[in-house]
């Protein structure tokens, strides 16, 4: 049996009209549009201009997927959120989003506020930046903490599941695309939701990994040893240039080339090209390799200094 081929096609105010006809389709499975039918067609046309341009599958499940995609969304009860660049987001930010979601479950979980603090712990690779979420109402649950890094923590709908007022008859759950689609649902809808889109909605979600912390190059300066068979071979180069230059020194009065023009001294204002690139090299060179071993031990303490001057505060 041949397969069914999808054509792709760029988003437009065109497709306005599909993506309207998609959003009673969800409305049975338990969406609740934000707007009476007659208005459908404006948030569609929404929805078209902030994706205009995209290239997507001309099939009724795409328009589906973009119906839950609108920012502000086509339903209450669900909410599309970026997965990336929360590495700038600030405290506000954070709590907006933690806000946006509850505010998926309407009546069932009614707050005051949700407030976001920045805060450091000890994470298993050393001091780890987290956000401390707060949520205001009567019945807002224990304050819990999010992984605070460039992708965000969707953790929180575990979180916020476990927060639930015991009235609540839905769960929150999401889907990852890229980005996060988060609904606010009874467990049977949600099932059936994912049956009709072809993926599932999760509700349990394991907390974001913590990357390494990103070392300093002050720790990277002290953690790296000193090269010493490098520098011991170093010093013993720039020793041996430098007795070649004493030596050519030394021949002359002051300056003589070896096997040039005999024992005849060439002063070195009226030396030749060659000399005088030769004797520049030598300098140089001794030092380069008598100064690079230095360099390496000043820095070395310096270092040390400001180490210790910073574990101080």
């Amino acid at each position: 049996m041949a397969e069914e081929v999808v054509s792709f096609i760029e988003l437009s105010d065109n497709d306005a009209p599909k993506i309207a006809a998609a959003i009673p389709r969800l409305a049975r499975l338990g969406l609740k549009p934000v707007c009476p039918e007659h208005e459908f067609l404006d948030v569609a046309r929404r929805i078209t201009e902030e994706w205009a341009g995209v290239s997507v599958p001309d099939d009724p499940l795409s328009w589906c997927q973009f119906a839950l995609r609108g920012s502000p969304s086509a339903f209450s009860n669900a909410v599309h959120h970026s997965d990336h660049c929360y590495e700038v987001a600030d405290e506000e930010d954070y709590a907006e989003v933690v806000a946006s979601i509850i505010d998926l479950a309407g009546d069932e979980w009614p707050i005051d506020s949700v407030s976001a603090t920045r805060v450091v712990r000890e994470g298993r690779n050393g001091p780890s930046q987290r956000m401390d979420i707060s949520i205001h109402a009567h019945e807002g649950g224990m304050p819990f903490e999010l992984i605070a890094a460039k992708d965000f923590d969707w953790s929180v709908v575990t979180r916020l599941n476990e927060r639930l007022p015991p009235a609540a008859t839905g769960r929150f759950a999401a889907f990852f695309d890229g980005s996060a689609t988060i609904v606010y649902l009874k467990p049977d809808q949600l099932e059936a939701l994912g049956r009709f889109l072809g993926y599932n909605f999760v509700s349990e979600i394991e907390p974001l990994a913590e990357r390494p912390r990103a070392r300093s190059y002050i720790e990277a300066g002290l953690d790296n040893p000193l090269p010493v068979w490098a520098m011991v071979g170093s010093c013993l180069m720039g020793m041996f240039l430098v007795s070649q230059l004493l030596v050519m020194i030394v021949r002359g009065a002051p300056y003589a080339i070896s096997g040039g023009i005999g024992d005849t001294p060439i002063y070195y204002a009226q030396a030749p090209f060659e000399f005088t690139l030769w004797v520049t090299f030598l300098v140089f060179a001794a030092v380069f390799f008598l100064g690079g071993p230095l360099f390496l031990i000043v820095e070395r303490r310096r270092l040390r200094r400001v180490s210790r001057k910073r574990s101080r505060y």
